[in-house]
């Protein structure tokens, strides 16, 4: 299976159609905008009731039994009632983009949810690279639901956070540095790159680093000189801080070039897309400051070598490539062999490298 892109077609209709059968190189996003960009409309209801049998037509409500902690007790009335005008407002707009995304990207979202799923339960219960998962879980969720919604400036500045907070996870994580860490969960400011730049100084990272640079060119944390900023991670921070400073072509009204939200192909392009690299070198930080971190379907999924160019330019994909193999593929290696007779007496399978 592989992941789909977004590639050159024109109209949105035509491309769920072939992407029904999810494969990363079809997965990729193409040009989405064809036949469904709009200009928002005034202040006219022209709007219209989602057919009943659509599942996503009604909206659906917990029972107090659905918590985890309850009193069992239902919910009151409503007390204070908002009017219909103001609802009508905040909903209208991104619950229109969000049946149009789903309706036509509905495989890119539903592999988007599924790594956000997959990231939840493969994080380790204690430690900083479980804490740093547990938060990290909240923004890919959230990057998500702004995705669908048409809130793609915000969905990027959602995944720039992630990606701090990984960064300086994978740096206190190798350094076992339990104190920096517990500082910054107490509020303690540090800059995304003196967190690159301390990472480097670590004599393990280093070496690593100057292998998978000595390869490709750069590494996650090492450019291709001393003085360069053109290191994976510094690249992809620096892409998404546009996003969070909004301005020029970044801001969501020149996304949609319209008032909105409305749909964009080229914002759910770039939404996309930067979520799945965000959270590919998410995974390998994560792996490598918990060398048992398991990798699970989607998680290969995105890794295999011929999907990485669906959302990874080159040498960013390079990169990928020479960490995942450093990072699972040798581990695997490693691990002793069973001989046949003992395997069969005990029940085990042989330890294989990891395939991609």
């Amino acid at each position: 299976m592989n992941i789909e892109p977004v590639g050159s077609l024109t109209r949105l209709e035509k491309d769920s159609q072939q992407t029904a059968g999810r494969t990363l190189s079809d997965l990729a996003i193409i040009d989405l905008t064809g036949g469904l960009r709009r200009q928002c409309a005034g202040e006219g209801r022209l709007v219209k009731n989602v057919d009943l049998n659509d599942f996503r037509a009604v909206r659906r409500v917990l029972e107090p039994d659905d918590f985890a902690l309850t009193d069992g007790i239902p919910d009151p009335p409503p007390t204070d009632l908002i009017d219909r005008e103001s609802w009508e407002h905040i909903m209208t707009l991104p619950g229109h983009v969000a049946i149009t995304t789903t309706s036509y990207q509905g495989s890119r979202i539903s592999l988007m949810n599924d790594l956000s799923s997959e990231w939840v339960f493969s994080m380790p219960l204690h430690g900083i690279t479980g804490h740093a998962m547990s938060i990290i879980w909240d923004s890919l969720e959230s990057s998500i639901f702004n995705t669908v919604h048409g809130h793609y400036k915000t969905a990027m500045t959602i995944l720039r956070a992630a990606l701090e907070t990984s960064v300086f996870a994978a740096r206190c994580a190798l350094a076992n540095d339990h104190a920096r860490w517990k500082r910054w969960n107490g509020g303690a400011d540090y800059k995304f790159g003196n967190a690159c730049e301390e990472i480097l100084q670590l004599p393990n990272v280093k070496v690593r680093e100057d292998e998978v640079a000595g390869q490709v060119g750069i590494g996650i944390f090492k450019g291709s000189t001393p003085r360069a900023h053109d290191a994976w991670a510094r690249t992809l921070y620096a892409r998404l801080c546009r996003y969070s400073h909004a301005r020029g072509d970044t801001t969501d009204a020149s996304i949609w070039k319209s008032t909105g939200p409305v749909y964009s192909g080229d914002g759910l392009k770039a939404c996309y897309e930067s979520f799945l690299e965000t959270y590919t070198l998410m995974l390998l930080l994560a792996k490598w400051g918990q060398g048992r971190l398991g990798l699970k379907r989607n998680g290969r999924l995105i890794l295999r070598h011929d999907n990485l160019p669906v959302y990874l330019k080159r040498p960013f994909s390079d990169v990928a490539v020479c960490y995942r193999d450093l990072l699972w593929k040798a581990r695997a290696r490693r691990v002793r062999r069973i001989r046949p007779q003992d395997d069969q007496r005990r029940g085990n399978r042989p330890q294989r490298a990891m395939q991609f």
